[in-house]
């Protein structure tokens, strides 16, 4: 009977003790999640990892360290365009210098739109934004240092920045309603460094063009649909009917119109998001009802 009271005691003390430890991985997992979150790498996650799972209540420290900053190298941070200056906004004009100047020249109206869209976007006077004429002259003559610009801004500002960036970038590349190769590639290479897809980039540019990107085609095959409409919500093929769901659910919130209504942004961009919650209203339609 002893024997069989301490077998007992010793099963619940190691259900106790597997359970415990998967409490304490799930509470490390988390904590990892939201210091990566907040853009915080490397060493500082696998001290993060140590620290939870040996004193899990540590987890209710995280939510209040504060969010990463990203900082420019040596070579920005110290050059006299870029210091004591707002390094989004600095980034935002060196970057914006970068493309106009990618064809040859800048143009008076050029120059006009990026400090309209700085403006509205920060807030600040025209007088203001005059203080970063030399970030704009940085970017304007070192055209291969955008991977600077590019991570301070990926890593400070929401992906909405991201991509009403890349629209205006897209309208300052246009010359006779096309973009030039080399100009394309250069501004195809920074969307993606700030994390916006090759698809989103040519549905951009296409939108900026007036050609709607999701059009439907009578004669398109069921394997060419899935792979558009796939697109379209950024799944894989095979996402199941859940992902699709999740999916769109995400990009609803991201591109509404009405998030665009106080009249902060210009009237292409509130157009494109329009036709953009169009296109994806139809591919969840189209995938929801293949996925049943």
């Amino acid at each position: 009977m002893e024997f069989l009271v301490n077998m007992l005691f010793g099963i619940i003390g190691f259900t106790f003790n597997i359970v415990y430890l998967v409490i304490k991985l799930v509470i490390t997992v988390i904590a990892v999640g939201v210091m990566a979150f907040k853009r915080y790498r490397g060493l500082t996650l696998l001290l993060t990892a140590v620290l939870v799972f040996n004193v899990p209540w540590l987890i209710v420290v995280v939510p209040f360290v504060p969010r990463k900053v990203p900082k420019f190298d040596a070579s920005i941070r110290n050059d006299e365009n870029f210091k004591d200056k707002n390094p989004v906004i600095s980034s935002i004009m060196a970057l914006s210098a970068i493309v106009a100047k990618a064809d040859g020249q800048i143009s008076k109206d050029e120059i006009a739109a990026i400090k309209e869209f700085v403006c509205v976007s920060f807030h600040i006077s025209r007088d203001e934004i005059n203080q970063y004429e030399g970030a704009f002259n940085y970017g304007k003559n070192n055209p291969n240092s955008h991977h600077h610009f590019t991570s301070m801004i990926a890593g400070s500002c929401s992906r909405m920045t991201s991509i009403q960036l890349v629209y205006l970038f897209i309208g300052l590349s246009l010359k006779d309603g096309e973009i030039p190769p080399e100009t394309d590639a250069k501004v195809r290479q920074i969307a993606l460094e700030l994390g916006v897809s090759e698809y989103e980039y040519n549905y951009f540019k296409n939108a900026y063009k007036h050609e709607s990107a999701g059009y439907a085609n009578q004669n398109e095959s069921p394997e060419a649909a899935l792979k558009r409409y796939s697109e379209v919500l950024g799944v894989s093929e095979d996402a199941t009917a859940a992902e699709v769901k999740k999916a769109y659910r995400k990009l609803v919130k991201e591109y509404h119109p009405d998030k665009f209504a106080d009249g902060s942004m210009p009237d292409s961009y509130v157009e494109m998001a329009k036709q953009k919650i169009i296109d994806i209203n139809e591919a969840y339609e189209y995938l929801s009802k293949i996925k049943k």
